[in-house]
Formats: structure tokens, sequence, C-alpha cells
């Protein structure tokens, strides 16, 4: 089987998807070739031998008639030296994104083609149909897949991300990790890596200062628990600057309060290994995004740390037991016609105060949160699903 993965190609967000599950795959023993979104100079083995170098601006409309050729060698085997073109590709992004993206317009008409797509969130527009036409969807979650049938008619599979969970786990003395050159055995030698107390309690999050994200909401209801309790901080790690804007303006609504909101000043750049010691820092891992999976929540929960989210989206398919969900306050539109939402900023406030004051129930949340991740959220699981999509489809094409 030679498929192509069609996505980003980086170290956060879609881009772990689509090197992790590529990873998986090739395990497997598929035969994956990428083509990365990203337009990047040096990746690592096994992409760097295996990417299709398209060169700067071959997703751009004006992209030169020298680069359609070579996207058109890419599927007749004229383009990597051993002949190598693919049976099928999958592709890796949100749906909105793809509107007006010539991406869909590479692929050879009729040629076998899926989209792996995050749903967000309900009322999807029926301009997505003109995607789903030429590839079809495959849903990261359940409540996803329930709203692509409200509007194709046709339930598509679902295939969870996964998680490392070699990487990301509890750290002990018995399973120490390493950061920043030191071995960790412990939560305050994590935290201290940070520059933490570890006497405090640590809120964190993870992710994109960006709408979708919600900070705004998520401050409105942490606040009174910082209020409450002096000893304990909300971690922010992301850039502080981005499409929601800038983090520091927001924070400033709130005096002094703002001096319990700790901002790493590392987003984007931490190593894998760096984010694995900030996760087994903290006590309590709170989003209050609507999620096409929910990665960093379930990076979270695979540390060993419970989690506050959204009762919305996949996130409480990801968080499960292993923590608390709080009931939509308010839906959200959003550039992409459809609704995110936001929480009952009230019943998020008492689900953080809860878990705060209550650490042994943290602590047990913990626990679960690990085993769930490892029994239910493996890119080894997620690759051999992939790997029964693509035989039916060529034993239908076949029959």
């Amino acid at each position: 089987m030679r498929l192509l993965l069609i996505g980003d190609l980086a170290t956060t967000g879609f881009g772990t998807v689509t090197m992790d599950l590529g990873r998986a795959l090739l395990v497997r023993g598929i035969d994956c070739r990428f083509l990365s979104f990203n337009e990047l100079g040096d990746l690592p083995e096994p992409f760097a031998s295996r990417t299709a170098a398209m060169g700067e601006g071959w997703l751009a409309k004006s992209a030169p008639v020298r680069t359609s050729e070579r996207i058109h060698r890419l599927f007749t085997g004229g383009l990597f030296e051993d002949g190598w073109a693919p049976d099928s590709a999958v592709i890796i992004g949100d749906a909105g994104s793809l509107l007006g993206n010539p991406v869909l317009a590479i692929c050879p008409k009729g040629f076998p083609l899926w989209h792996y797509v995050p749903i967000e969130g309900i009322a999807l527009p029926p301009a997505w149909l003109s995607i789903w036409g030429v590839a079809k969807p495959i849903a990261m979650c359940e409540f996803g897949a329930d709203e692509i049938a409200t509007l194709t008619g046709v339930r598509p599979p679902v295939v969870y991300h996964g998680v490392d969970t070699d990487a990301f786990r509890p750290v002990s003395p018995f399973r120490p990790i390493m950061a920043n050159d030191k071995v960790l055995r412990s939560k305050a030698e994590c935290r201290a890596i940070f520059g933490g107390d570890p006497a405090r309690t640590w809120l964190l999050r993870t992710d994109r200062y960006m709408p979708r994200k919600a900070y705004p909401s998520l401050f409105r209801a942490v606040m009174p628990v910082l209020a409450k309790h002096p000893d304990v901080d909300l971690v922010i790690h992301c850039r502080p600057r981005d499409e929601g804007g800038d983090i520091r303006v927001e924070l400033s609504k709130y005096g002094e309060l703002a001096n319990q909101v700790l901002l790493t000043g590392q987003g984007g750049r931490l190593p894998r290994e760096g984010l694995v010691a900030l996760y087994n820092a903290a006590d309590l891992y709170v989003s209050t995004s609507a999620e096409g999976f929910g990665l960093t929540v379930a990076e979270g929960l695979a540390c060993g740390i419970p989690a506050v989210g959204l009762d919305y989206s996949s996130v409480p398919e990801v968080i499960g037991s292993a923590g608390a969900v709080v009931a939509v306050g308010a839906l959200m539109d959003n550039p992409y016609s459809y609704f995110w939402a936001l929480p009952n900023e009230r019943a998020y406030t008492e689900a953080v105060e809860h878990l705060v004051t209550h650490k042994h129930q943290r602590e047990q949340l913990g626990m679960l949160g690990s085993m769930r991740v490892k029994s239910k959220f493996q890119w080894a699981t997620a690759a051999e699903q992939f790997e029964a999509i693509l035989s039916q489809q060529a034993a239908e094409v076949a029959a």
C-alpha cells in the first residue's frame, strides 16, 4: 500500500498528527510519503527522504506552471527517484481552510482521496459538501461523525488521535523523565526547572491564543479561584501574540491577580521532553475550547493530571471520567460559518474550585487519566484503523 499524507509537518498542532500518524503507519509496513503544507526546510527522518519538495509558494493560486508539473509527476511516479506514486491519499486538516485551497485540485480526478477532519461544533455549512464530494471524510471523534452525518446523510468512520505514552507519562522515581539535560523524578523536580514553587497549585493551559480557544472566558472563570486561593497559579504556555490578540493586554484587566498568571515564554519553542515536564509540573489542566479531538487535553491526562473542559465537541470523549466537563453557556459564531461554544463560566469556576480544594480526588482522577489515554488513544491503533479503511476501499475498487 502506497499512501500520500498531505498536511502540516511540524512538532505542534496538526503537524504532530501528521508526523506521529505517519510514523505509526510506517511501522505497520505502509509505504507513506508526505506533502507538506509548511514548505519546511530541514526535516528529521523518516520524513526528509519521504517528503515531496514542491518549493516555496506551491499552495498559492499564482504558483508557477513548473509547480503544477511537479505535482502531476508526484502522481505518475516521476517525482521521487524510485518512481514512487501513491495508491491513495489522506488530507489532514480542517474543512474551512480547504475551501478555496488548491490542495483538493492537485489529485487526479477520481483518485482515492480521504479527509481526516476535525469537527469542533454544530450546524456545519452545506458549502463543505464540495470538499466531501472529492475527499471522503474520516472523523476524529464520535461528535464529529454525528455532525458530518447530519450534513451528508452518511456517517463516516471515526479514528481517534493517539498520544505517545512512552513520552507523555506520569513522572516517578521508577520512570523518570529527561528535560533540560536533567533527570526528573518528581512533580517538584519538574516544576523546579520552570522556576515554580512546589508548595503552590498549578493550573495549566498549553495551546494557541486564538478565538476558538476562548482564553478570555477561561480568565473570567478562573480568576475567582485565584482570588480565593493566593497559593494557586494559572500557567499559560502559548505564544503571547497570536490570532486572539495579545494575551498580556487581556490580562491587564485583572490588576494584581494577573501576578498569579505565569507565562512560560516558550510557546511554540518547547521541545517535547520539556512539554512532558511542564504537564508533570501541573496539578490540573484547564481548557475552555471546542476541539476536533483535544490533543493537549489528552497529553495532560497521559501525564497524570485531570482536566476541566467543555461539555461540547470531542472534549467529553477525551476527558471521560478523568476530570470534569462543564455545560455550554453560549454558542459562538466563527469565521467558518458554524458554531463553537463557551462554557457556563460560573459552573466552570465551581468545577475548578472543587478540584483545587480536593487534592486526593484530583490525584485519583489523574491516575484514571493516564490509564484512559494509554488504553484508548494510541497511534498504533489509529494506524491499524486507517489501514483497514484504506484496504476496504482498495477491495471495493478492485471488485
